[in-house]
């Protein structure tokens, strides 16, 4: 077993990233026989995925270096609507729409970064289709 290392974990929702860390320490600490220093970079929300990078060992001493990096974030906002907990956990409650100067300001601020989707979308299939890697259907090549 090497002394050190990153592992790259597909964190799924519902798990913590603290919970991740107790695993893959009790794991290795018991493959072992003795305490692992296990850490991660970047917490992740319980209810988010993606790669949460577990540092193992001398790797450690690297999240300072490995926390400035780059990130990308994905995220689905609704307009007009809005939740009792602040998050997507929460009961939504429809909420009066922005007024259209509003829209058009962040339309335009955002313009960079929002993938619109299509109001006749299923959003199950393209969460399945972004989250498998695949391409919606006016993107492929």
């Amino acid at each position: 077993m090497p002394d050190a290392g990153v592992l790259l974990y597909p964190k799924p929702a519902g798990v913590t990233s603290h919970d991740v860390v107790a695993s893959v320490r009790r794991r290795l600490s018991e493959e072992a026989g003795r305490r692992v220093k296990v850490g991660h970079a970047g917490t992740l929300d319980p209810f988010a995925t993606g790669l949460l990078l577990v540092l193992v060992g001398a790797a450690t001493r690297a999240q300072r270096f490995l926390m400035d990096l780059p990130k990308t974030y994905r995220a689905v906002a609704r307009l007009g609507w809005t939740s009792d907990t602040g998050d997507r956990d929460g009961q939504l409650v429809h909420a009066r729409m922005p007024d259209q100067h509003i829209r058009e300001l962040h339309r335009e601020r955002l313009a960079g970064f929002v993938d619109h989707a299509r109001p006749d979308e299923q959003p199950a299939r393209r969460h399945r289709l972004l989250r498998e890697g695949g391409r919606e259907p006016d993107q492929r090549r």
